[in-house]
């Protein structure tokens, strides 16, 4: 392999980045392809991650200026205060190619306060908009889908959709109950309400998107389809945040919300979601109630019942110590007494037998000693005197070999 392939390779993530995001802004975009490739850019930022997370976060970096300049006018037509088909597939990519149950992550933290920032800070004009923020709701259960970190701005985006696709009796943003900040309901009214005529005889279905977003799908279906979204939002998310000690506090108010909802002249299969919602997050309610219990202050000692029997001091002599005038006390202190004496002449008779044993033990291997000693000094006396013959005899040799000589 050229040692230039690494570089090229890291270089190539960037590219195939690029074009996954030019494929998904063509119409239709072609998602076939786009997941096969997504498979390649997972691999490539396995085996780079820090020249893939560059990639990312300057892609981040250029939606992020777009957001701010078009929050400069948020409420003018030619503003893109909500992500467009392309950048709402790199968001898909990016969560699939990054861990983001992480509490912190150098891609996915950026991608997620870009996301809040969408939800949070744009301003709905059109159904294209709404689209875009329930589109990225999803994409926030999908990141939180193991964490399961409360994400505030898109419960109050789908609030906001419900209260924004249909009619209900809320006059005024002031009149919605909870702290929902639904700041388009004052803007835009009923402009984005069904036309109940049209909407009669349509059956709700999955949503298309891109359609919606490039705004070449018009009409009540992409509203009605939307609605029923939003609703199967609002149910995921009570599932996901129903261990939360605030989801009573939460989830309540939108309870209050969906039974205020009008949609007695829709289609019936609205109307059934929309009961099974309700009753869906009534019953969660119920459960979270009798789970909640009341805070208790810190567990203290009893108070004592005041006494006016005099006090008795068990320390000033020995003569107060042993006229307790409570009998259970002194009973109890005399036992003690009696068992600290029994123990302390039982530890004497256990000493005493102990320092016996041990000098019987001793005498007996001084016994053995002695009677070693005695045996190795008899061997050893016994190999002298036979090693004293050897040596006499030995001279005595040496004595006849000399005189053998001289008389040679």
């Amino acid at each position: 392999l050229h040692v230039d392939n690494k570089t090229k390779l890291q270089a190539f993530i960037g590219v195939l980045l690029d074009h996954i995001i030019f494929s998904a802004g063509t119409h239709p975009p072609p998602l076939q392809i786009i997941e096969e490739l997504n498979g390649h850019l997972f691999a490539l930022s396995k085996a780079y991650p820090m020249q893939s997370a560059e990639h990312f976060v300057s892609k981040l970096n250029i939606l992020q200026k777009n957001l701010v300049r078009g929050l400069q006018d948020p409420l003018g037509s030619s503003s893109k205060t909500f992500p467009e088909s392309a950048e709402l597939v790199f968001l898909r990519v990016l969560g699939a190619t990054w861990s983001t149950s992480d509490l912190k992550h150098s891609v996915v933290g950026p991608a997620r306060y870009l996301m809040g920032a969408y939800l949070g800070l744009g301003r709905v004009r059109n159904i294209k908009d709404i689209a875009s923020g329930l589109y990225l709701c999803s994409l926030f259960m999908q990141y939180e889908d193991f964490s399961k970190r409360l994400v505030p701005e898109a419960i109050n985006f789908t609030v906001q959709s419900l209260l924004l696709l249909s009619s209900s009796s809320y006059t005024n943003a002031k009149s919605i109950p909870g702290s929902f900040p639904v700041p388009d309901i004052d803007i835009i009214g009923s402009k984005l309400h069904f036309k109940l005529k049209k909407a009669k005889n349509i059956a709700p279905g999955h949503p298309r998107l891109f359609d919606i977003v490039n705004e070449t799908l018009t009409g009540e279906q992409p509203k009605l389809d939307l609605l029923c979204t939003a609703l199967e939002l609002i149910r995921r998310f009570s599932e996901v945040y129903k261990p939360l000690d605030g989801f009573i506090e939460l989830f309540s108010p939108i309870v209050d919300i969906l039974q205020h909802l009008i949609v007695n002249k829709l289609p019936t299969s609205v109307h059934d979601r929309l009961s099974q919602s309700i009753d869906h997050l009534s019953r969660l309610l119920k459960f979270a109630k009798q789970a909640r219990k009341p805070l208790f202050l810190q567990a203290h000692k009893p108070i004592p019942i005041a006494t006016y029997i005099p006090k008795f001091d068990a320390h000033s002599s020995s003569y107060m110590r042993n006229r307790d005038p409570d009998a259970d006390r002194a009973a109890l202190a005399k036992l003690k007494a009696q068992h600290k004496k029994e123990k302390k002449g039982a530890i004497r008779e256990l000493r005493k037998d102990n320092r016996f044993l041990a000098s019987v033990q001793q005498e007996k291997q001084d016994a053995k000693d002695r009677e070693y000693k005695a045996r190795m000094s008899k061997a050893f006396a016994s190999l002298e005197s036979e090693r004293a013959e050897q040596k006499k005899e030995e001279k005595a040799k040496m004595r006849e070999k000399r005189r053998a000589g001289k008389k040679k």
